[in-house]
């Protein structure tokens, strides 16, 4: 493998790894914290596993289908060599537009045909891709979309539980009992939390020989 590049939005992008919490609502921090939180999100980590550089184009607040635009943006500068990640949004985030004539799966599978032939694989981030329509499951090709039921939200929730220790921005904690604010992706992890995301989704990849 040659890189690990990651798409996503600010899950992806790092949000909450900063200390500071004025900076909570602020997507589009100054630019210090913007390359501190980039710099430090899960593909750090990740690529860290495999020793691979790599380039993080997490952008806060974007929706899926501005995922497909990022990855759009700079697909000449991919390479079949490289390990793509692209931890997907909240499904419906700004799906209802009126200007928009798009689903979630013409979303998905026009990412998945952008990068047919490519090294990538997908996962969720705070929500679960499919938990409003399931029905989808078995209509598309997910054959590289990892771990399709479990979110890394999941695994924060668990390992606050098990370890009673915050794994959430500006030491919050048991963020999942805000359950409009959670699922809307309001909260973030912290550094602990990106590093613990980095560990499952590098667990996950090994049933797909990603070594």
């Amino acid at each position: 493998m040659k890189r690990l590049i990651a798409f996503g939005d600010s899950w992806t992008h790092g949000h909450g790894v900063e200390t500071d919490i004025k900076y909570k609502e602020i997507g589009r921090a100054d630019e210090f914290t913007f390359t501190l939180r980039m710099s430090n999100s899960w593909p750090r980590w990740l690529a860290n596993k495999y020793d691979l550089p790599f380039v993080n184009f997490g952008y806060p607040g974007i929706d899926n289908h501005e995922i497909g635009n990022c990855i759009d943006m700079f697909f000449d500068k991919l390479s079949k060599d490289d390990l793509i990640i692209v931890m997907l949004s909240y499904p419906y985030r700004h799906l209802m537009r009126e200007d928009r004539n798009i689903t979630l799966k013409s979303t998905i599978e026009r990412i998945q045909q952008k990068l047919e032939g490519y090294n990538y694989y997908i996962f969720n981030s705070f929500c679960a891709t499919f938990y409003s329509e399931p029905e989808l499951k078995d209509e598309m090709d997910l054959s590289r979309f990892v771990e399709i039921d479990s979110t890394p939200a999941d695994i924060l929730n668990a390992y606050e539980i098990k370890n009673d220790v915050s794994v959430w921005e500006y030491n919050s904690r048991k963020v999942f009992d805000d359950k409009k604010n959670f699922l809307t992706g309001d909260y973030h992890p912290n550094l602990l939390g990106y590093k613990i995301i980095a560990d499952w989704m590098h667990k996950s990849l090994e049933k797909y020989n990603v070594v």
